[in-house]
This record gives structure tokens, C-alpha cells and sequence, in this order.
């Protein structure tokens, strides 16, 4: 018996997320980088992720990676595309 095929969604930056990266002053480049190897988990199996309560966004923690500070990005899926909303700092100690 096969399992069944993963979806890959398409991951999709919303404007809010390209102005917290910039408001944050990280390299767009820089957090692509960074977020290469969680994509792949984002668009294949969002579920993973933690649930923020009472809403419909995921939370992806993005520890250090030689980048300061540690940050949050939170996004929502469908079956088609995995949207980036928001990124925020959770913790400034590097």
C-alpha cells in the first residue's frame, strides 16, 4: 500500500510579512536563507506546526541560525499555497 502523496503548496509572501521583514531590517535573502529548510515542512506538512489559539495561523520558531534576533513566522495554508502573513521577534537575547 502507497501512502498518499504529499501536496506541495506554493508559499506565498503577503504584503504584511514583506513589511515586517522590512520594519525588521532583515535581508529578505538573508531569511530565505534561513527559511529554506522549513518551507519544505510549511508546503508539504503544515499540520505540524502549533495552532495559535482561537485563530487559523501556524506558527513556525525560527531559532538564532547565526541571525539575531530568534523570530516567529506565522502563516495560514490551503490545499494550493502556504501564505507567510506575519514575522515578529520573540525573543532580542542573542
Amino acid at each position: 500500500m502507497n501512502p498518499l502523496p504529499l501536496l506541495h503548496r506554493e508559499i506565498v509572501e503577503d504584503d504584511l510579512y514583506k513589511r515586517d521583514i522590512q520594519q525588521l531590517g532583515i535581508s529578505a535573502k538573508t531569511l530565505d536563507t534561513v527559511f529554506q529548510d522549513l518551507s519544505f515542512a510549511v508546503a508539504t506538512k503544515p499540520e505540524i506546526f502549533p495552532l495559535a489559539s482561537g485563530t487559523e495561523y501556524r506558527r513556525v520558531r525560527i531559532y538564532g541560525f547565526g541571525m539575531c534576533p530568534d523570530l516567529n513566522v506565522w502563516f495560514t495554508y490551503n490545499d494550493a499555497e502556504a501564505v507567510l502573513k506575519r514575522v515578529e521577534v520573540f525573543s532580542e537575547e542573542c
